[in-house]
């Protein structure tokens, strides 16, 4: 398993969106940035974070300005399974089928009983 890195900036900025599904390309279009490699960039720190955009992060991703920034403050409570949430929500609305529907159901429901 991959080890995150959340002490820094680019770190935590990179956790929320690969913990939320979204890629670098899709958040660049969201935040209404040029491309992809300005994300990065920022996940890299190899540019500055604008204030504005920390804004978009915060918003975005439900934490706060404090916890991007510092590490600090508590990240808002389940943020990143709210976030996996959010995927499977968005999986599941996209499912034309209502067969297909009733596998990924039974699929969750057998993951969670393994889970216990």
């Amino acid at each position: 398993m991959e080890t995150r890195n959340t002490e820094t900036i680019g770190g935590r900025i990179r956790e929320l969106r690969e913990a939320s599904g979204i890629g670098q390309k899709e958040l660049a279009a969201e935040f209404f940035l040029s491309n992809k490699s300005v994300i990065s960039a920022y996940e890299r720190e190899t540019r500055t974070l604008p204030i504005d955009v920390l804004l978009k992060y915060s918003e975005r991703f439900r934490v706060s300005t404090d916890w991007i920034l510092k590490g600090v403050d508590e990240v808002h409570v389940n943020t990143l399974q709210e976030a996996g949430v959010e995927e499977i929500e968005k999986l599941f609305s996209n499912l034309k089928s209502a067969e297909v529907r009733a596998v990924a159901v039974a699929q969750l429901k057998a993951l969670a009983l393994l889970d216990r």
